[in-house]
Order: C-alpha cells, then sequence, then structure tokens
C-alpha cells in the first residue's frame, strides 16, 4: 500500500480532490479523516451515503481489521498526530497536537528517536496501512487530512511517500474564508503563504519526483486532465471517459465539507472576489505573491478568469 498525502489550506477544494482522485477503484482515501468528530459523533456524513459515517461498512471493516491485529483504533477519537489517549477527546489538546510548530522539533530528531518516542504511533499506522490493504483491491492511500506534522511523521515509515499540493488562488481563499469567519484579512493571507511554504518545502525534502503542485483552478476547469495527471504521478493507469462516469458514491468513503459536484460550473462566472475584495486586500496579496517566488510560474493561470 503506497501512501500520497494531499497537503491544502482549508477552504481550497481538498474535499472536492479527493472524492474524485478516489473515484478511481485502486485508490481509496477518507478526506478530512481526523475532523473532530468526537465533538459530533452523530452527525459526520460518509459520502457513501452512511450517517453516521461511523456506520459505513468499509470503515467498520477497517476499525475491526485494526482491532484484531492489536491497534486500539477507534474513528472517532482517532488524530493525525501522536497524542495522549485521556486528551483524544480535549478539543484543545487534539488542536495544539497538530500544529506545524511541532515539525522542525521532529525535523531535527533522527528516525531512531523517532521509532522510539512514537511506537505505539507507528504501530496504529502500520496496522491502518495494512487493514486497508485488506479491504479491497487497493494500491494507493490518498491521506486526505492535509496535516503537516503528520506528513513529516509518516515519512519514517513510508520512505516513498508522495505529496500532491493543492492550493487555491490566495485571493479566491481569503474571500472563501471571509464567508465563513471573521478574522483579520492579513491574519488569514499570512497563514496561507507560511501554510503553503512549508508545504512546498517537501519538493526538497522527498524530491521533485516525489511532489505535484495542483491548483484548485486547474481541477475545476480541466478536471478530467488534471486527473489524469495526478493518477501518473502516483504510479496508476489513466482512466477512458468522463469524471462522470467515474464518480460511484457509494464506492468513495470521504468526510469534508459539503462539497456538491460544482466542477462544470466555473467557466460560467466570474469568480466573486474580483468584486468583493477590497483594494487593500487585493494590494496586499499581490505584494505576498511578488515576495513569493515558487508562486511566479503559475499564479497568472491562476487569476486567469476574468470578470465578464
Amino acid at each position: 500500500m503506497k501512501n500520497v498525502a494531499l497537503l491544502s489550506s482549508s477552504y481550497s477544494g481538498s474535499t472536492l480532490l479527493s472524492m474524485l482522485v478516489c473515484s478511481h477503484p485502486n485508490v481509496i482515501g477518507f478526506g478530512d479523516t481526523y475532523n473532530y468528530q468526537f465533538l459530533h459523533p452523530d452527525d459526520t456524513r460518509c459520502t457513501c451515503g452512511a450517517r453516521p459515517s461511523r456506520t459505513c461498512p468499509v470503515r467498520i471493516e477497517i476499525e475491526n481489521k485494526m482491532r484484531t491485529s492489536g491497534a486500539d483504533f477507534n474513528w472517532i477519537t482517532s488524530n493525525p498526530t501522536p497524542i495522549f489517549d485521556v486528551l483524544r477527546t480535549n478539543r484543545s489538546a487534539v488542536i495544539l497536537s497538530r500544529k506545524a510548530a511541532w515539525v522542525p522539533v521532529f525535523r531535527a530528531l533522527p528516525d531512531s528517536a523517532r521509532l522510539r518516542l512514537l511506537s505505539d504511533y507507528y504501530h496504529e499506522n502500520k496496522s491502518f496501512m495494512a487493514a486497508l490493504a485488506k479491504t479491497g483491491d487497493y494500491s494507493h492511500y490518498f491521506d486526505g487530512c492535509k496535516t503537516l506534522l503528520r506528513l513529516e511523521l509518516l515519512r519514517t515509515i513510508f520512505p516513498e511517500t508522495k505529496v500532491v499540493h493543492l492550493i487555491k488562488n490566495p485571493n479566491a481563499y481569503l474571500h472563501s474564508f471571509l464567508k465563513r469567519k471573521k478574522r483579520r484579512d492579513h491574519g488569514i493571507v499570512n497563514g496561507w503563504f507560511r501554510y503553503n511554504a512549508s508545504a512546498h518545502d517537501y519538493r526538497e525534502i522527498l524530491g521533485p519526483e516525489n511532489y505535484l503542485l495542483v491548483t484548485f483552478e486547474e481541477l475545476t476547469k480541466k478536471p478530467e486532465q488534471l486527473l489524469q495527471e495526478i493518477y501518473r504521478f502516483m504510479g496508476l493507469p489513466e482512466r477512458e471517459g468522463s469524471v462522470e462516469q467515474w464518480m460511484d458514491m457509494a464506492k468513495i468513503h470521504v468526510i469534508g465539507s459539503e462539497t456538491k459536484n460544482v466542477f462544470r460550473q466555473v467557466d460560467e462566472k466570474a469568480p466573486k472576489w474580483k468584486t468583493d475584495l477590497n483594494a487593500g486586500q487585493l494590494a496586499y496579496i499581490k505584494k505576498r505573491v511578488a515576495e513569493t517566488r515558487w508562486l511566479h510560474p503559475i499564479f497568472p493561470d491562476m487569476d486567469a478568469i476574468q470578470p465578464h
């Protein structure tokens, strides 16, 4: 079972991408697997239709296989990063355990120290991957939890991990964020640049052959073309037909936002951020983009849709 990690900031289309990638018969993934299910255990929905998501037959099968192997795994209290069992339902502790600030701490440790200190964590994740391999004809796990620390830790036991880095135009990201949460503009934008700079670092850490940068704008304008590129990157056979033919929701087991299949609608309207964001917000993002060299080759394409 090969591990492929999705890195993406929130509100950037990660749920949609997870659904589309996991429509491949050899790929399994769960989107935001670790989405604080303990806060609303009866409210989460799997794309296969199971509600609550823990009643999804595939999830039940995986949980049972892990328990058989000796791993005390529970979807409700599962966490992407190491945490003491007694803190698994403490929201503050869970948030702290996922902070990207831990990444340089663990990166400074040799693999032998990581394996010794986090033996239970690594045992659980090895058991998880083994259970996935026994659940169906899956060869790849598409890990959609997006946590930088998880990727940093798991590359110790899965050194051939690949990364799909999904980014959304930062103007569109700010607009999406402000629709849902009220925070200071600069803080939101700086968070986007900070997360994506750390994600982009894995191009050097893992090697360019194990890192693929894609954009939400590509995904929504040319979904088949982008998915074929992702499948080639993952080492999977390409597919014939269209996305509509590939999608069988009963066989996809993703949790995330209430994403609809809207990728065909993007060319029909101008992005709202072009009229809704003010001049100061647009100028600040333009300044930050100018300071970020690795964005320069792709940003023109992300900004290509003009208002009608």
